[in-house]
Parts: C-alpha cells; sequence; structure tokens
C-alpha cells in the first residue's frame, strides 16, 4: 500500500479569405494538453497519480472522500484533486490520501475515522486540508488507518489508529531515517546505515503469532543490512537491498512472501529467483517489483487478478505479467498498477470501485490502460422534443473532460437499439420501438487517455406508427390570403381554412414560431415580419410585427439555436447573412452576422449535421456550400459538394429520416436528384427520379408522417404528392385539387 519514497492546426483560411472578399481570420488556438503523470501510488481501493504541473489526479472508491475532488462518488475516470499545486510525492492509505508539497508541508484527505488526517474532528474530509504541526517534510507514507511523516533532519511523525494520538507524534527511538513505509498496521524505517527499524502492532497479541509485529517502540529487523527501500502490506513486509535483492517476512496465508510456500516468517529471507530488482511496492496479500529492464515481478494473492497473469490463481513465487519498459510500481489492497517511460499508466487485478481507471468497474486478470481521465458526456439535446413510437429522432451529444479534449465516438441507446458516431459528428438517429419516457443513454467509448463515460436524458414516447407523426398537408398563399387543409381531410372547409394575412407582394414564410410543433402564418414585406406569433389567425399590431432586413433581402427563418422555435434571419444581396441567434428580435452586431456565399448565389438554409440547429449554405451553379458543422466557418474539404448543375433548382430535405438535412436539386423537366443516403455521392441507379412535369413547381414534405421528406409537385391548382414515398405515381390516391393557376404552394403541418 505504500512503499519509500524520496494548438490545433489553424483551418485553410485562403478558401474562405477570398469566400468573404478579403476578410481576415483568425485561427483557433490550440486544444488543452493532457496532464503528464510522474508517479503513482495505489491506496487501498483508490488510486493516485503525481502530475508533471505538481497537481494530483485520483480515481477509484471514494466513499470517505480519498479523492479529494470536493465529492463522495467512486470514479472509473481520473479527476484532479482539489486545490493542491506544488505537490513532490503523494501516499494513499485503506481509506485516505497524503500529498506533500515543495514547502515541505503535509495535506490529507478521506476516512479520518481513526484520526489519520491528522487533528482534524471531522470524520471524513472529501478535501485536501493541511495536517498542523508538521515541516520541513521529506517524505510521508500511509498505511491502513494512520500516517507518517519524514521530516528532513531524519525525524519520523505518526498520527491515527497505530499512533498515540490523532495529531503528529515524533517517534521515539529511532537513528537518522531516510525513508519511511506503513503496512495495513505496522510501520517500518530505512536508517542511513541501510538496517531497518519496525513498530506496531499486533492486533492479536494474545494469540502470540510469531510473525506479528509486536509493540509501539521500534526495534530493529534482525539480518538484514544494506537495504535501500521498504514496502509494507497487511503484517508482511519487503526490503529492497543494495545487491538488488528482495527479503520479505511476516504473514504468509497467501503467499505473499514469494518463497513458495505459505508459511509465515518472523525472519527475513531472500526471495529465490527475484534480481535485478530496482523498486518494490506491497499490498494487502501481494507484492510488486519492476526490474533494471523495465518489466515486472508480482507474487502472492490473486483473487481478483493482482499478480496480472490473466488467471486468479494465487502464486507463490514471482510472475511475469508481461509489461515492458515500466518506470515505476503500486500495489493497493488488490490492484496494481505501473507507469510506463511513456507516462501512460497500467493497472489491473480488482476494478469495482474504479480504481484502475479504465472507464469500467470490472476486475482485469491482465494489465490494462488505465489511470484515464474522467470524462463527461452529455445529451444536449433530442429532436424533436417528444417523439413517436417508430419515427425517427436525431440525439445530440458532447464530451467535454477536466484533463483536455476526448477522441473518439458515441453511441447512443434506448436499451433496445443504439447507433453510433463521432464527437465530431456530434448526433446519431435512433427510432425507438417502445412508448413511454425512454431512458436514452449516450456512452462515450473512451480513447487511449480518456476514459468510458455516461450521459443520460429522458425521451417521452407516445404510442402510434410512424404515420402517427405529423405530416404535411396542403396549403397555398395568394395575394395576402391563405388556404390550408387545417384538418387534413384534402376537402376545402370554407371559412375554417381560408386566413388573411398579409398583402399582395408579400413573401410568405411559415414556420414553427412558438415551438409547438404546428406552422404559423407570416409574411416577410421589404424588411418588416408580420408574425402569428401565438397561432391564432388574428394580428396583433403590438407584437406581432419584426423588423429585420430590408427591401430586396430574401427572408430566411431557421432555428438557429436549437430551441426548437423558429428565429427570424434574412440575406442581402452581397450574401451577407442576418440571422436573430438569440431569437430576441434585437440585431448584435458583433455575432448576428456572417458571410457565407457570394452575389448571384441561392442562400438554401439546413440542419445539415442533425444537431437540431439551422445553419448556412448556398447553392452556386451545381455546386453546395454548407456549413457541415455549423461553426460559421467555411473548411474546403467538408462544407462543398457538387450536386447538381447550373440552372436547376436547388431543394433540401431529410430523405432517409435521419434527422439531417440532405441534398437535392429539380432539373428542367422536373427530374428529382436527391442525396437519400447523405453521402453526397450521386448514385445514378436510385437517386434520379421523375416526379411531375415541365413547369411545374416542385414542393417538398413528409406526406405521411414517417418523419422522411417525399415528393410533390403543384401544377395550376393540382397538387401530386408521392404519398407512400416510393416514387412511383398512383393516380388513384396522389393526385388532389387544391388552389388555382398562380396561386403560390406552401405545404406544412398546419
Amino acid at each position: 500500500m505504500c512503499q519509500s519514497k524520496s494548438l490545433r492546426a489553424p483551418r485553410n483560411l485562403l478558401a474562405f479569405w477570398l469566400l468573404l472578399g478579403g476578410a481576415v481570420l483568425l485561427p483557433q488556438s490550440a486544444a488543452a494538453q493532457t496532464p503528464v503523470v510522474v508517479e503513482i501510488e495505489a491506496g487501498g481501493f483508490h488510486s493516485l497519480a503525481l502530475l508533471q504541473d505538481g497537481g494530483v489526479a485520483a480515481w477509484g472508491d471514494n466513499e470517505y472522500g480519498q479523492l479529494g475532488d470536493g465529492a463522495n462518488a467512486n470514479s472509473a475516470g481520473a479527476v484532479p484533486v482539489s486545490g493542491l499545486s506544488a505537490v513532490t510525492a503523494v501516499a494513499g492509505g485503506a481509506l485516505h490520501s497524503l500529498a506533500l508539497r515543495n514547502d515541505g508541508t503535509v495535506w490529507a484527505w478521506g476516512s479520518n475515522v481513526h484520526g489519520q488526517l491528522g487533528g482534524s474532528n471531522s470524520p471524513m474530509l472529501n478535501v485536501p486540508t493541511q495536517v498542523a504541526g508538521l515541516s520541513n517534510i521529506q517524505a510521508v507514507a500511509a498505511g491502513g488507518s494512520h500516517s507518517l511523516a519524514l521530516r528532513d533532519d531524519g525525524a519520523v511523525f505518526e498520527w491515527g489508529s497505530a499512533a498515540p494520538g490523532d495529531a503528529p507524534t515524533q517517534v521515539a527511538g529511532l537513528p537518522a531515517i531516510t525513508a519511511i513505509a506503513a503496512g495495513s498496521d505496522h510501520n517500518l524505517a530505512l536508517a542511513a546505515d541501510g538496517t531497518v527499524w519496525q513498530w506496531r502492532s499486533n492486533p492479536f497479541p494474545q494469540l502470540g503469532f510469531p510473525w506479528l509485529v509486536n509493540g509501539s517502540t521500534p526495534t530493529q529487523v534482525a539480518g538484514l543490512s544494506g537495504v535501500t527501500a521498504i514496502a509494507g502490506g497487511y503484517q508482511f513486509s519487503l526490503a529492497l537491498l543494495n545487491n538488488e535483492t528482495v527479503s520479505s517476512w511476516g504473514m504468509n496465508f497467501y503467499g505473499q512472501l514469494g518463497d513458495g510456500s505459505t508459511a509465515p516468517s518472523s525472519a527475513p529471507a531472500q526471495i529465490s529467483g527475484l534480481s535485478n530488482v530496482q523498486a518494490i511496492d506491497a499490498g494487502l496479500f501481494h507484492g510488486v517489483a519492476r526490474l533494471s529492464g523495465g518489466s515486472v515481478r508480482t507474487w502472492g494473492h490473486n483473487s481478483s487478478g493482482q499478480i496480472g497473469d490473466g488467471t486468479a490463481t494465487q502464486r507463490l513465487t514471482p510472475t511475469n505479467p508481461g509489461l515492458t519498459g515500466v518506470q515505476s510500481v503500486g500495489a493497493g489492497a488488490a490492484h496494481s498498477l505501473a507507469l510506463l517511460n511513456d507516462g501512460s499508466v497500467r493497472a489491473w487485478g480488482r476494478g469495482a470501485q474504479g480504481q484502475l481507471g479504465d472507464g469500467g468497474f470490472a476486475d482485469r486478470l491482465s494489465p490494462v490502460r488505465g489511470g484515464k481521465y474522467r470524462t463527461t458526456p452529455v445529451i444536449t439535446m433530442l429532436t424533436p422534443a417528444s417523439g413517436v413510437a417508430g419515427a425517427p429522432f436525431a440525439a445530440s451529444f458532447s464530451v467535454t473532460s477536466w484533463a483536455g479534449t476526448p477522441t473518439g465516438s458515441v453511441e447512443v441507446s434506448d436499451v433496445f437499439q443504439s447507433c453510433q458516431a463521432t464527437l465530431q459528428d456530434g448526433m446519431c438517429t435512433l427510432s425507438p420501438a417502445d412508448v413511454g419516457d425512454r431512458r436514452i443513454t449516450a456512452t462515450y467509448l473512451g480513447d487511449v487517455n480518456f476514459a468510458r463515460g455516461q450521459g443520460l436524458a429522458t425521451y417521452p414516447v407516445t404510442a402510434g406508427a410512424p404515420g402517427a407523426l405529423a405530416s404535411f398537408e396542403l396549403g397555398v398563399f395568394v395575394d395576402g390570403t391563405w388556404f390550408l387543409d387545417r384538418n387534413g381531410d384534402s376537402a376545402f372547409g370554407g371559412g375554417s381554412e381560408i386566413f388573411g394575412w398579409g398583402s399582395p407582394g408579400d413573401i410568405p414564410v411559415p414556420a414553427d414560431w412558438n415551438g409547438d410543433g404546428v406552422l404559423e402564418l407570416a409574411v416577410f414585406s421589404g424588411g418588416t415580419w408580420f408574425i402569428d406569433f401565438n397561432g391564432d389567425g388574428a394580428f396583433d399590431p403590438a407584437t406581432e410585427i419584426k423588423g429585420w432586413g430590408a427591401p430586396g433581402w430574401t427572408p430566411v427563418p431557421g432555428d438557429w439555436n436549437g430551441d426548437g422555435v423558429m428565429d427570424v434571419g434574412a440575406v442581402s444581396p452581397s450574401l451577407m447573412w442576418f440571422r436573430d441567434l438569440d431569437g430576441d428580435f434585437h440585431f448584435d452586431s458583433s455575432s448576428e452576422v456572417h458571410s457565407w456565399g457570394s452575389p448571384g448565389d441561392t442562400p438554401v438554409t439546413g440542419d445539415w449535421n442533425g444537431d437540431g440547429r439551422t445553419d448556412l449554405g448556398v447553392f452556386s451553379n451545381g455546386t453546395w456550400f454548407v456549413d457541415s458543422n455549423g461553426d460559421n466557418v467555411f473548411d474546403p474539404a467538408t462544407d462543398v459538394a457538387g450536386w447538381g448543375a447550373a440552372g436547376w433548382q436547388p431543394l433540401v430535405g431529410d430523405w432517409n429520416g435521419d434527422g439531417k438535412t440532405e441534398l437535392g436539386v429539380v432539373a428542367p423537366g422536373s427530374v428529382w436528384f436527391r442525396d437519400l443516403n447523405g453521402d453526397r455521392v450521386f448514385d445514378p441507379g436510385v437517386e434520379i427520379t421523375g416526379w411531375g412535369s415541365a413547369g411545374d413547381t416542385p414542393a417538398v414534405g413528409d406526406w405521411n408522417g414517417d418523419g422522411r421528406d417525399d415528393l410533390g409537385a403543384y401544377s395550376n391548382g393540382i397538387w401530386f404528392r408521392d404519398l407512400n414515398g416510393d416514387g412511383s405515381f398512383d393516380p388513384a390516391t396522389e393526385i388532389l385539387g387544391w388552389g388555382e393557376p398562380g396561386w403560390q404552394p406552401v405545404p406544412g403541418v398546419w
């Protein structure tokens, strides 16, 4: 448990600089660097890492606050210990932790039931607190429920259950000491002359076991000299000699003495077959040694795999767990650690409290990458906000960490099904099969530095087949008058389905202005918006008229911030975009204007990445420029796609129901080219469809409520809609009259 111790590259700026007409962009700041581990220490059921910057990280059991992060939740990923800096050494006890700072002070946290934190009256502390009465300390050690400190003049101090009280007290009767170690309930001290001293305690003195350390007065261990390092476990001890061999003595029920037997020994004896040893540590019932070539040997108890040889069989002699390039080792109650020369950590053995730091809580019989940094996955948005069984929804997510920038993928699941996407994609799509409040999990799968983690959300799902989703219905607009199929029966209902909103020459821009899932009326007139915010069809001049844009500009409403409510936007003839990003109808010149495209391009918006937000796009003579990641910064590697030709009409839609907007164009003659799989690579076998005739007005809508947009055409008052989404026209069901020649089609969820 305790051994002796003494810029991320900038994007291609040229293309975007040209696109903006010479505007200057600054490169983004470099990604945060992950901390560098310089030393490791295993506590009873938790682990500690000393970082290069003088901070400390911890992972594993935290019931008594031994991770020092201000909480009491176990963690399978490393968390920063609160408020510590300039630390030079750490030590882990059964349920508490110690840190030594470069000013010679000692800090303690975790369980204090036995006074092992030194003076505090609290039964536990989940943040570090300075141990009073100690100064000029050069080493610390933590045992089962007690602590030790070595002062620079060779004096040793102890406190806790194996000491006279809960305040540090100097140990009398010791020569000048150079190193200390704490077992579960006994102590070791290495003198300057290479001798070893031991004291406290025999918890069963009445049994008279000869191998147990007796008494509170230090006594020299007979038969030992030339010792360079010491380590203590549960009533057994290890000593590293200057000839690079190891001697052991004490309890041996599980072979922790490494001598090939389970017989205890009160006298030190050399461990056969163990040579070239550079460092040692002792767990509860097992030992660990690092050899000069960077390999490791382990022996003793192995019920949780702490030997690391792929089995759970105890080993009475040293065994090779197969590691190389190791610079230091640590042993906990039933787990083992190794720090490699490259700064990475390997861990094996018991993992039930997260002490391996591999992102899980399972035992590992062989070394795995451990000490990974804890991550925080979050489900940032579910789109739409509620769903219908069998209909797709998009789950957007993010993953952050205190220690840098995670990479890799996230798996989203509702128990019955799952989808997976990269952190760069930021979302994936599911179709829930069952109704009720579904438990959605986003599991970050981890990478070499960052641990697995999980975020949770609840998604309400109602009964019904895919067709139970709200479907698009017919609508037309002429000279400020709207004719809307409000009940979806395709039969005109007279006064209940005709609305006056706008004037001749206005541009209709219906949208979900209040987030109720239904489109409300709106028109754009020379830079002024008239919006039916409450959907009652009655104009209120006090609240339903907004200024945004100017005459000759193109209105482009969108859900710019992903809150489920549409906001206003307008594009000037020079292709400057003015978007109400925060939905307050007050223009902020510093954040709500962006350049995207060139004069003559056609503005086309869409949720290109499925994160629930509407992003920028333009169509320019067959070439698309779309802001694929929504950062408002043009990336020629990802934001350019060829789809269509000059003179063709852009028409986008969610063709496959994955929650993302895909590309589409209509060629003269009403031939549709749709990117059905979203790969932006044209497949002539499946992605070209004839629908309509020359001169028809293309119309897109989710006609059947299955979450996918389908084909439609409006021809002089007659609608042709692909109601079943099969791309084949059925004259018996897919032709309907609604409107008159010259009227403008405006389908929607009314």
